[in-house]
């Protein structure tokens, strides 16, 4: 496990760019909101598993990444058959491949399942917790949903 040294800036800007890390094209609309904030990152490394970041975040709220992570997604929205989207919870596409958002009260899922990454957000003891995780992948190589 390695800690970095705390960051200070657009704490939506460095969820955009982890996110590109791991082969997610998305772009900042000029549009959203900044979230500024300070936070740290914890590299977990694991032999014979993928990489997973963890970040504590202060100085933003959990309301406000939210509705930035919502935002973000909502124009990239599709409608799927049986599902009951709504502002928390929608499916969408980036470039034909498609993902889910999932809101509650206490946090955020978003499954980016044809690349095999979910990025979660919750909040505990004052601090905001985003988390960038490899999703499982079965036997034929596709990305547990």
């Amino acid at each position: 496990m390695k800690t970095s040294p705390a960051s200070t800036g657009d704490l939506g800007e460095f969820i955009i760019a982890e996110l590109h890390k791991r082969g997610i094209s998305l772009s900042k609309p000029d549009e959203l909101p900044r979230l500024p904030a300070t936070w740290r990152a914890i590299t977990v490394e694991i032999a014979g598993a993928a990489q997973e970041l963890g970040v504590g975040a202060q100085g933003c709220s959990l309301s406000n990444v939210l509705k930035f992570c919502s935002s973000l997604l909502s124009p990239l929205r599709v409608n799927c058959p049986f599902s009951k989207d709504n502002d928390r919870n929608f499916w969408f596409s980036i470039d034909g491949k498609q993902g889910s958002c999932t809101g509650t009260d206490t946090g955020l899922v978003i499954s980016f399942i044809p690349w095999g990454v979910a990025l979660t957000v919750s909040e505990s003891n004052k601090e905001l917790h985003v988390g960038f995780a490899k999703l499982p992948v079965n036997p034929a190589g596709v990305p547990h949903k």
